[in-house]
């Protein structure tokens, strides 16, 4: 019954009853999305990839996504006592850096834009509630799935070691179903089908392999068609993982990655989680007795917990259950987004400001050095050793003549030493610090 019942509990609107809901989408409707349905017997088991084969595949201004970088909400800086203004981000909206090249967590950089520039990954999580486009990516999905409750990651992997690999997280599985947007650079993916799997095949939170000191492993057996192996996901490429497909990503390329994971939490509201509810209730309903001794009760107590617990097992009242759930689920999940629509654009403002001059940095301006500026302002900023002459170079031009402004877009170009994104963080980083002013902003 089980896994009849796994296979049928959420599927495309069309053909599942309990979860084929559509859910109007007015937000940023001018971003196109890409092709995410699957093929029938794909979800919950194979890996599939969808190609781009849009002549605007998904992606984002460049000055869209610095500022996105730029003013998320890292605990560093919700910390700082020197912070003109009390921030409160949506809950569980925070900002994770993680080291590109041991995948382990870092925490010690004062802003987002300093951890990027000393090689750390990005990890926005929550992002739905605070960029519009994981906000549109994620209603997408729940209208394709049927899935009232995904939410949206955004993973942000520089690459500054000339032909190296970086990525943000070791090998793993996970407890949720995945649909990855790649919306900058490339990724090399390497994903396996979750028949691969040694360890629970659809785990639970506490059964993740990667995680929770389990160690990963999959079965070495001959590769399907579906399954990727050091493979490239591009710009508006579509690929989705099922929940304990074990997976690991890399960007080999010297462009940013950046790509939107939205997350389907299927081991909730799913088959198990119903049956594993009902088993509560039939626990509940239990009245104890001089004989009652937990688990190892006798006779009527016995044989009166079965007949609840097989009752409440029935088909319909495993799908009576999910209902209820997914109820309950969506409306909580409604009501949050709700809260944030109206909050996200005063959020960024006051996160913003004091940084005004670096908000208004961006691919059009034209910058010039600060002659006044004290020698301290630049030596306060440190990047990873891979950058260090870069960006030695690029301030060491900048000072040739401080009376002359240069347009960022032209000056990246002139120099190209890093990617347009980076080298754009780079300008409001400096900014910042007052070593640069913005003269003029070209719309």
């Amino acid at each position: 019954m089980s896994k009849r019942l796994r296979n049928d509990v959420i599927l495309s609107p069309g053909t599942n009853p309990l979860l084929a809901h559509r859910v109007p989408d007015p937000f940023n409707p001018s971003i196109p999305m890409p092709e995410t349905k699957l093929p029938t017997g794909v979800f919950q088991h194979k890996v599939h990839l969808n190609r781009s084969t849009s002549a605007s595949p998904l992606s984002l201004p460049l000055d869209t996504l610095a500022n996105f970088i730029h003013y998320s909400p890292s605990f560093p800086i919700l910390k700082n006592p020197q912070h003109p203004h009390k921030l409160n981000p949506p809950e569980g909206c925070v900002v994770n850096f993680v080291n590109s090249e041991t995948g382990s967590a870092v925490n010690k950089y004062s802003s987002t834009s300093e951890a990027f520039l000393n090689s750390q990954s990005v990890i926005i999580n929550n992002a739905h509630l605070i960029s519009p486009l994981a906000n549109k990516l994620s209603k997408h999905v729940t209208q394709v799935t049927g899935v009232p409750n995904v939410y949206a990651q955004v993973y942000i992997t520089p690459n500054f070691r000339r032909g190296g690999k970086t990525g943000a997280v070791r090998g793993h599985n996970d407890d949720r179903d995945v649909f990855v947007y790649q919306v900058l650079g490339s990724k090399l993916w390497t994903a396996y089908d979750n028949s691969r799997t040694i360890g629970v095949r659809w785990p639970k939170f506490d059964e993740q392999l990667g995680k929770n000191d389990l160690e990963c492993k999959i079965k070495m057996q001959p590769k399907a068609d579906n399954e990727l192996e050091s493979h490239p996901v591009k710009v508006g490429d579509v690929l989705y993982i099922p929940r304990g497909g074990v997976h690991h990503a890399e960007n080999s390329g010297r462009e940013t990655s950046i790509h939107f994971t939205i997350a389907l939490p299927t081991s909730y509201l799913s088959a198990e989680w119903a049956v594993s509810e009902i088993f509560d209730d039939a626990l509940t309903k239990m009245e104890p007795s001089a004989e009652w001794n937990g688990f190892c009760s006798k006779g009527e107590e016995i044989e009166r917990f079965k007949k609840i617990l097989m009752e409440g097992i029935s088909e319909n009242k495993v799908r009576e259950k999910i209902k209820e759930g997914v109820k309950e689920v969506k409306a909580n999940y409604e009501k949050s987004c709700k809260e944030w629509e109206g909050r996200r654009v005063e959020y960024f403002k006051k996160v913003g400001e004091g940084s005004d001059k670096a908000r208004k940095c961006c691919w059009g301006s034209k910058v010039r050095w600060n002659e006044g500026q004290k020698p301290s302002n630049t030596g306060e900023l440190v990047v990873c050793e891979e950058i260090e002459e870069d960006v030695n170079r690029i301030i060491e031009f900048l000072k040739l003549d401080s009376n002359i402004a240069v347009e960022v877009s032209e000056l990246a170009f002139k120099l190209k030493v890093m990617d347009n994104l980076s080298f754009l963080l780079l300008m409001k980083v400096l900014v910042e610090k007052g070593a640069l002013v913005v003269d003029k902003v070209e719309v």
